[in-house]
């Protein structure tokens, strides 16, 4: 009988239901929580709630990215369109990577690896950044820049933001600046 209990492939259901007007009428923070208490439990009854979710133009980027999230672990094979930054884009839930697992995040975490191998402070501030890049502005991307270039806008950013000089003004550079300006966490 225990091996049938804690053996059992089939999710828990989703213990705190809640609407889309319920859910828009929440603060940052609490949204947050009520997404988290989702997370691997049966979402069968909330795709719905969560579609509309992600969907938002007027909710947090973070949030977005937490419900596309749960649709991925849904498995939810519809398409959602998904606007953040001015940005568009048709995804289907089921078939995404996880944020920060992309192929082109990966490339540039090695490249900045390599060049800041024997600087780990600065290391570990600039994979932050990524990292938060990654998951604040998935399902986008930094686009058709090399990694090496999204490696060099990053540490053009570190640099100005220590030393208080400008930064290049760059379609790449005023993207990580917005992000990371623009980002709840």
């Amino acid at each position: 009988r225990l091996a049938e209990r804690y053996n059992s492939d089939e999710l828990p259901p989703a213990e705190s239901l809640f609407t889309f007007e319920a859910f828009i009428e929440m603060d940052v923070l609490m949204q947050q929580k009520s997404l988290a208490s989702l997370e691997g439990t049966d979402l069968r009854q909330m795709t719905m709630v969560l579609d509309d979710i992600a969907e938002s133009v007027h909710l947090s980027p973070l949030v977005i990215t937490f419900s596309l999230t749960l649709l991925h672990q849904a498995n939810y094979n519809q398409e959602l369109t998904v606007r953040k930054f001015g940005l568009e884009f048709v995804v289907t839930p089921a078939q995404m990577t996880l944020p920060g697992q992309d192929e082109q995040t990966q490339n540039v975490l090695m490249v900045l690896e390599k060049r800041l191998l024997q600087d780990p402070s600065r290391f570990e501030m600039v994979r932050g950044l990524i990292e938060k890049f990654a998951i604040t502005a998935f399902p986008f991307s930094w686009g058709n820049y090399s990694s090496e270039e999204v490696v060099d806008a990053y540490l053009l950013y570190i640099e100005s933001l220590f030393s208080g000089e400008e930064l290049p003004d760059t379609p790449l550079c005023g993207l990580i600046k917005q992000l990371d300006n623009d980002s709840d966490f």
